[in-house]
C-alpha cells in the first residue's frame, strides 16, 4: 500500500474519531414565542438532562411579540428557570428543517413546509391559571421524553 492509500484511509477514518453530535432538536412553537414554547422549552431541556438525554431546544413564535413579558420571566425565575432576555424570534421553515421533534401550540403556519415530527399540544392559557397550564405543559414533556427515550 501506498503513502498515498494510508493517507486516504487516514481522513476516511477521522469523522469516526471526532466526538458526534448525537442531540436532539426539539422545537417548542406558541404564536407570540413568548409564553408557552419558553416554559416548554425550559422544563424540556431540564427534565430530557435528568433522563441522561441529550437535547437542544428552541423556542419560537408564529407571529413573535417584541419581547417576553416581565410576568413570564417571573414565572420562569419562580419555577427555578433563568430569566428569557433573548428576543422572541419568529419561526423559519429552517428551524423546521433542524428539528427532529416539533411541539406546536399554535396552528401551523400555512407558509411553511410540515415536517413529519409534529405535535400539537392543547395548553390551558397561562392567563387562565399558571399552575394547570404548567402541569399541563410538564405531563406532555414527560411523555415526549418518553417517546423520544424509546426512539433512540
Amino acid at each position: 500500500m501506498t503513502i498515498a492509500h494510508y493517507l486516504i484511509s487516514f481522513f476516511i477514518a477521522i469523522p469516526a474519531l471526532l466526538p458526534q453530535d448525537n442531540k436532539k432538536v426539539v422545537l417548542f412553537v406558541c404564536e407570540h414565542g413568548s409564553a408557552k414554547s419558553i416554559v416548554a422549552a425550559a422544563y424540556f431541556q431540564k427534565m430530557a438532562a435528568k433522563e441522561g438525554l441529550q437535547v437542544k431546544t428552541i423556542s419560537r413564535g408564529t407571529n413573535p411579540d417584541e419581547i417576553v413579558p416581565e410576568k413570564i420571566n417571573q414565572i420562569l425565575t419562580e419555577d427555578g428557570f433563568a430569566r428569557h432576555s433573548a428576543k422572541p424570534e419568529k419561526l423559519v421553515q429552517k428551524d423546521l428543517n433542524a428539528a427532529d421533534y416539533v411541539v406546536m401550540f399554535s396552528s401551523f403556519p400555512p407558509d411553511l413546509t410540515k415536517p413529519g415530527q409534529v405535535e400539537n399540544w392543547n395548553i390551558p392559557s397561562f392567563e387562565g391559571g399558571y399552575p394547570i397550564a404548567r402541569d399541563s405543559i410538564v405531563i406532555n414533556v414527560e411523555r415526549l421524553i418518553q417517546k423520544i427515550k424509546n426512539h433512540k
